[in-house]
């Protein structure tokens, strides 16, 4: 059985890393996220997902490897079996999640041929940005975002 979400396309629209001189490999990292999701005007099925992560040091977690921000875009269309209700809140999880990953395995492929060796980001969860953000609106300009999460993870 198909999920009643499906990714059409997803692009990279920023990407850099860079190694840090005093980094350890396999020393944690912070990581921050943030996503928007925009419904079209025009077929409410489709939707569109953009995924800002940020990756490096902090005071808790100096000896970093690499530090950098990727930037992702993705479309994707809901079920028409799925309930209208609920397609917001499925696409900005599941949609979130999905282009995380494109990002992890990313920027593992890169580092895996830079200085300090293989960097893959930590395993996120983008369910609690859901229930924590403030009601969205439930039609959204794909040029306008319907809502914004923030969820931020350490990796130790």
């Amino acid at each position: 059985m198909n999920s009643p979400l499906q990714l059409k396309e997803h692009r990279f629209t920023q990407f850099s890393v860079e190694a840090i001189a005093t980094g350890l490999p396999g020393a944690g990292t912070q990581v921050t996220t943030q996503h928007s999701v925009g419904r079209s005007d025009t077929d409410k099925h489709s939707w569109r997902v953009i995924l800002k992560a940020t990756y490096g040091p902090s005071e808790q977690q100096k000896d970093c490897p690499y530090q950098g921000h990727t930037e992702m875009i993705g479309w994707f269309t809901v079920s028409d079996q799925w309930p209208e209700e609920r397609a917001e809140e499925l696409v900005s999880v599941n949609g979130a999640s999905i282009l995380y990953g494109a990002i992890r395995e990313m920027l593992l492929t890169v580092t895996a041929r830079s200085s300090h060796g293989p960097f893959m980001l930590p395993t996120m969860s983008f369910a609690s940005a859901v229930k924590e953000a403030p009601e969205a609106p439930k039609k959204a300009s794909p040029a306008k975002p319907a809502a914004k999460k923030e969820t931020q993870v350490s990796k130790s």
